[in-house]
């Protein structure tokens, strides 16, 4: 007979539910393109809904609160903004809303800072991207160099002659300076070479080639040859997440339970753990299962960088997908609000120490811990020293 799971639920996860509902229905009212004075007819049960948490408000944030507290004061200013966004998402109040959001991350130390985008050109970007993603996305033709599509109308002309790998010095390239930041693409160094002696290009024409036209260049040749590309930052940075925070990560799934099956819902996915006590465990198994194995985002969660890539344009290109500057972080509403809310000259910057943030209650958040860092450079040494010998 299946075991039921039990499941940890107290304050923290049930505030942290208020907040997923409600900014949820807030994500929802500002995604819409044509704005609406409330909510319409078909949305009653969400009204209803919301409705329904805002009589709860009292009991969830200031029970366990003497009144008169630092405490009590800080929790019923949360809850009278929480109350606000209510009554604005029932409205359809844009501005409003936005406001109230923003207050609330300002009372969770979440704060809006005065940020101008540095100067980082379309080519630089896209090579972070592509260290983020590995070899994902083609470039528009649009973005690769007049020489480049030249050289791919006549790839396969019998005429064009041929070189060999060690014909090639990629420091003519003028791209190759800011391809070096990244060791995904110096460890591919001599794949480049064969690359572009695979498609005949002039040794002598290299320094007409763009970065658009090095990533297109390598994604064919791996492409043509059946080989794998580099590993993404992203896969990396989700095999050592859960590596380093299977447990706090398994606690988070299993103790916020309602908040992620509220989450599922939202995209269509449903657990019955009438039919099966078990489904929930079974789906939070595969979840860390599939991480381990593949190295995959989990579901519901995105990754999000802390310091926007759009900013770094003052700073080594590969330190906007160190980790450090990474976060797993929950897609909606959290995610998509981070986002939504950034403007050109104004950033929601999370916490720098902060690798996981699953919710506003800190016990939903998970730090990094410094001590890992070094102990890792040191595992990385000791075992090269070991292979050498």
């Amino acid at each position: 007979m299946a075991r039921k799971t039990t499941t940890h639920f107290d304050d923290a996860n049930a505030k942290d539910l208020v907040y997923g509902i409600v900014l949820t229905e807030a994500l929802n009212v500002l995604s819409q393109d044509k704005r609406r004075s409330r909510i319409v007819a078909d949305d009653q049960m969400r009204q209803d809904k919301l409705l329904e948490i805002k009589n709860l408000l009292d009991d969830i944030f200031l029970a366990k609160h003497k009144k008169n507290s630092n405490e009590y004061r800080l929790w019923l200013f949360k809850k009278i903004v929480v109350e606000k966004l209510i009554l604005n998402v029932l409205s359809g109040n844009k501005n409003d809303i936005r406001q109230n959001i923003v207050q609330l991350f300002a009372e969770e130390k979440i704060p809006f800072i005065n940020r101008r985008e540095s100067l980082i050109s379309p080519e630089d970007k896209f090579l972070i991207k592509t260290d983020f993603h590995s070899l994902a996305n083609y470039p528009l033709k649009e973005q690769l160099s007049p020489y480049f599509q030249n050289v791919l109308a006549h790839k396969d002309n019998p005429k064009v002659k041929d070189y060999l790998p060690s014909d090639f010095d990629l420091n003519k390239i003028p791209c190759w300076k800011q391809m070096q930041q990244f060791s995904s693409f110096t460890k591919q160094e001599e794949d480049i070479k064969n690359a572009l002696a695979d498609m005949r290009i002039n040794p002598k024409r290299i320094s007409r080639l763009n970065a658009f036209d090095m990533v297109a260049l390598l994604k064919s040749y791996y492409a043509r040859h059946n080989l794998n590309s580099f590993e993404s930052r992203k896969t990396k940075f989700i095999h050592s997440f859960v590596k380093l925070y299977e447990k706090e990560f398994r606690s988070y799934l299993t103790e916020n339970k309602e908040l992620i099956k509220f989450a599922l819902a939202n995209k269509g996915v449903k657990i019955d753990e009438r039919k099966n006590p078990d489904a929930y465990a079974d789906w939070v198994n595969k979840v860390i299962h599939d991480m381990k194995k593949k190295g995959v985002v989990p579901p519901l969660f995105n990754i999000h960088h802390k310091e926007a890539v759009k900013d770094c344009g003052e700073r080594n290109l590969s330190d906007s997908n160190h980790w450090k500057n990474l976060v797993l972080v929950l897609e909606v509403p959290y995610h998509h609000l981070f986002h939504l809310l950034d403007k050109k000259d104004r950033r929601l910057i999370l916490p720098s120490n902060v690798i996981f943030w699953g919710g506003m209650m800190k016990s939903n958040q998970i730090v990094y811990r410094e001590d890992e860092e070094y102990m890792q450079k040191l595992i990385a040494l000791a075992k090269k020293n070991r292979d050498a010998r």
